[in-house]
């Protein structure tokens, strides 16, 4: 896929190379674990110039096992651990689809985990009860990725919610921290409930660099038991959308995902996440 062909040159042997030059970190896996942000909602109408900012080299269909084997392999060779997939609850397109990544990462010594997209549901009820069914569900599997021994799980919009009703959610869904729930955006105050973060995008930021390692600095502030995962980028195109703000990023012949390796690795993070593995339809 076009946006692969970026993350592909050779990303595990430029992280090696990068860890040799900044201290491990000290909370989580060393290197530290890679994860990519993976969508699974593509369709036969999904791989139009009117929809996406780019198309892959060989367009699919989410549904399709041998495309998610493909991506694994794909994944493997440049280096990447773990995909996190957008997921809309129960019953949705998306849970059988990360249900069969699950059985196909088995089979190859990958892994994955859940983007739970909070902004999904309408009632803490229902948020309450899809996070239950993931942990009770989804979470056995053995290629559910794991970090420390414990599931993790990547959190979009938490902030639809209070921190404090999220006090009271995980109280409900995993009050001994079982799990490892990652939060994003830019409100650090999550991190009460949270044990980790990270933020989605760094393509608004004019020095990466700057960026992450301040982020890092935040987030360890708010804890030294918090988990910083750094975020790492190939570039950025939402001009096709109708957002207000939209601009795009240039990749700049691959300079753009350099500068955020180097800056992601000089912030010493416990873990790293790609936004992202495919590009999201618009």
């Amino acid at each position: 896929m076009a946006r692969s062909q970026v993350i592909r040159f050779a990303a595990l042997a430029f992280l090696v190379f990068l860890f040799a030059l900044s201290p491990p970190p000290t909370l989580a896996e060393n290197p530290p674990r890679v994860f990519a942000f993976y969508y699974a909602w593509f369709d036969e109408n999904s791989w139009s110039p009117n929809l996406v900012s780019d198309v892959p080299a060989e367009t699919y269909v989410s549904r399709d096992p041998n495309a998610i084997a493909r991506h694994i392999d794909q994944a493997q060779s440049a280096g990447i651990d773990s995909f996190v997939v957008s997921w809309l609850g129960p019953g949705n397109p998306t849970d059988d689809r990360f249900k069969m990544m699950l059985d196909i990462a088995g089979g190859k010594n990958f892994s994955a985990t859940i983007d739970f997209e909070a902004n999904h549901y309408g009632s803490r009820e229902a948020l309450v009860n899809a996070l239950m069914y993931v942990r009770d569900n989804l979470e056995p599997h053995g290629a559910f990725a794991r970090v420390n021994g414990k599931p993790v799980l990547f959190f979009w919009r938490e902030q639809v919610r209070s921190v404090d009703e999220w006090a009271q959610i995980r109280a409900q869904v995993d009050p001994n921290h079982d799990q490892i729930w990652i939060a994003e955006g830019v409100n650090i105050a999550y991190q009460r409930v949270f044990d980790g973060h990270h933020l989605y995008s760094i393509a608004w930021a004019s020095d990466v660099n700057y960026t992450l390692n301040d982020w890092a600095k935040r987030v360890r502030r708010a804890g030294t038991d918090k988990l910083w995962v750094a975020t790492v980028m190939p570039g950025y195109d939402d001009t096709r959308t109708s957002r207000a703000d939209k601009f795009a990023r240039s990749r700049d012949g691959g300079n753009f995902y350099r500068a955020t390796w180097n800056a992601a690795i000089a912030s010493r993070p416990d873990m790293v996440v790609i936004t992202s593995w495919n590009v999201e339809v618009t």
